[in-house]
C-alpha cells in the first residue's frame, strides 16, 4: 500500500533535509490514526502541525498515510506530495509449452519467463481460446488451461502474461486440425502386436499425445510422424476403437478386434528324444492350426497330429534342443513348460545272455553281439 509524505517547499531557504524524509515505521511526524490518539485531529504542537488524511490505511506498524509537515521554514511554504509505492518489473514471456493445441482439445500448458507477479493473468489475442485455472508457480513459471473451441482460427495465437508491472511481450501458441485416423494394420492381434495407424494431423513427434485401445493406453510409440504412427497393443486390452489424442483432441474411434493370446497349461511328456509326440494343453489355439506355430527351445516343429482350440498334438522336430515350449497364434506368443530333448537309446551288446539253438538241449551262456535272427 502507498505511503503518502507531504514536505513543505519553501520560497526561501534550504530544507532539502525535509523532502528527504519519508514516512517509516513509527516515523517522525506522525500520529496514530483517529480513535488511537489521545488528542483531538489537527492537533498543532507549536510550529509543527501534524495530521492523519488517510485513516482507512493500515498503522499497525505506523508506516502507511501519514502526511509529514515539517517546522515552518519561512513564508509561503507550499506543501509537496510525495507518494511511495511497491511496483513490479514488466513481466517478460519466453515459452509456452506445449506450444500447440488441437481445435476441440483441452490443453494444460506451462509459462515460463520472468517477473510473474501475484494476480497476474493471461491472455490471447484469439477469441477460439478460453484461458482458465492461471496459478503463479513462482516468479519464472505460471500454469494454466487453454480449452480450444472446434471452430477455433487454425494457427498461430499470441499469449501475453499482464501483471502490475505491465504487459509482456508475445508468444506463439498454434492451434491445429484435430487427429483424424483413416486405417490401421493389422485390424486385429493379441497384446504385444505391432500396429500402424495411418491417418492426419498427429504432429511430428509424439510430445503429450496418446494411443488406446478401447481406453487402455499404449506405451511409447515405435515411431511417430504426423501421417503415421507404429504401437504396441497393450497388456489388458480388449476389443474395441483405437484412438489418437493430440494437442487435447481425440480423433474418431476405429475398430481393432483384440484376440487373446493362447495360454499353455501343461505338457505331456516333459522329454523325450526327437520324434516324440507331445500334447499341449491350454487355451486359445485357435480351432486349426493356419499360421500358428509350435517351437522347442526355437526350432519350430512341423508335423501336427492334432490341433483345436484347447490341445494340440505335435512331434519333437529335428534339431530340437531343451528349452521352453511356446505357441504363437496371431503373432502372440504363449509361452510353456521347459521340454528337455534326450538322445534315443543306443544298444551295442547285451551281455551275458543265455542262447538256446532249436533243437538242442543245452544252453549256454554267450558275451557275442545279438544277431538278428532272420528265421
Amino acid at each position: 500500500m502507498a505511503s503518502i509524505c507531504r514536505a513543505p517547499v519553501a520560497q526561501r531557504g534550504d530544507i532539502t533535509s525535509a523532502l528527504n524524509r519519508r514516512c517509516g515505521p513509527d516515523p517522525i511526524g506522525c500520529e496514530p490514526p483517529p480513535g488511537q490518539r489521545g488528542g483531538g485531529a489537527g492537533e498543532r504542537h507549536g510550529d509543527d502541525e501534524r495530521r492523519h488524511e488517510q485513516p482507512g490505511d493500515v498503522h499497525g506498524d505506523r508506516t502507511a498515510g501519514c502526511d509529514l509537515r515539517v517546522p515552518d521554514v519561512g513564508r509561503g511554504v507550499t506543501p509537496a506530495l510525495f507518494q511511495l509505492t511497491n511496483t513490479y518489473p514488466q513481466p517478460g514471456l519466453t515459452a509456452v509449452t506445449p506450444a500447440t493445441g488441437a481445435q476441440g482439445g483441452t490443453v494444460a500448458v506451462i509459462l515460463a519467463g520472468s517477473d510473474f507477479a501475484p494476480g497476474a493473468t493471461v491472455a490471447t489475442n484469439s477469441p477460439g481460446i478460453a484461458v482458465s485455472g492461471v496459478t503463479v508457480n513462482n516468479g519464472g513459471q505460471m500454469s494454466a488451461t487453454f480449452t480450444i473451441a472446434a471452430n477455433a482460427a487454425p494457427g498461430a495465437a499470441g499469449v501475453t502474461v499482464t501483471t502490475s508491472g505491465g504487459t509482456s511481450n508475445s508468444v506463439t501458441f498454434t492451434v491445429t486440425a484435430p487427429p483424424a485416423v483413416t486405417y490401421l494394420y493389422p485390424t486385429s492381434g493379441a497384446a504385444g502386436t505391432g500396429v500402424t495407424i495411418t491417418g492426419t494431423n498427429f504432429g511430428a513427434t509424439q510430445g503429450a499425445s496418446t494411443v488406446s485401445f478401447n481406453g487402455v493406453a499404449a506405451g511409447a510409440a515405435s515411431g511417430w510422424g504426423d501421417t503415421s504412427i507404429t504401437v504396441t497393443v497393450p497388456s489388458g486390452a480388449s476389443t474395441g476403437n483405437v484412438v489418437v489424442t493430440v494437442g487435447g483432441a481425440a480423433s474418431a474411434g476405429v475398430p481393432f478386434t483384440v484376440i487373446p493370446s493362447p495360454t499353455i497349461t501343461s505338457i505331456w511328456p516333459a522329454f523325450g528324444p526327437v520324434g516324440t509326440g507331445v500334447t499341449i494343453t491350454g487355451s486359445n489355439f485357435g480351432t486349426s492350426q493356419g499360421g500358428s506355430t509350435v517351437t522347442f527351445g526355437g526350432v519350430a516343429a512341423s508335423t501336427f497330429p492334432y490341433w483345436s482350440n484347447g490341445s494340440i498334438t505335435v512331434l519333437v522336430p529335428a534339431g530340437a534342443v531343451t528349452g521352453n515350449i511356446v505357441v504363437t497364434v496371431n503373432g502372440a506368443p504363449g509361452s510353456g513348460p521347459l521340454f528337455t530333448v534326450t538322445n534315443p537309446p543306443v544298444i551295442n551288446r547285451v551281455s551275458p545272455i543265455r542262447k538256446c539253438e532249436p533243437y538242442w538241449l543245452n544252453c549256454w551262456a554267450s558275451t557275442q553281439p545279438i544277431t538278428p535272427w532272420a528265421g
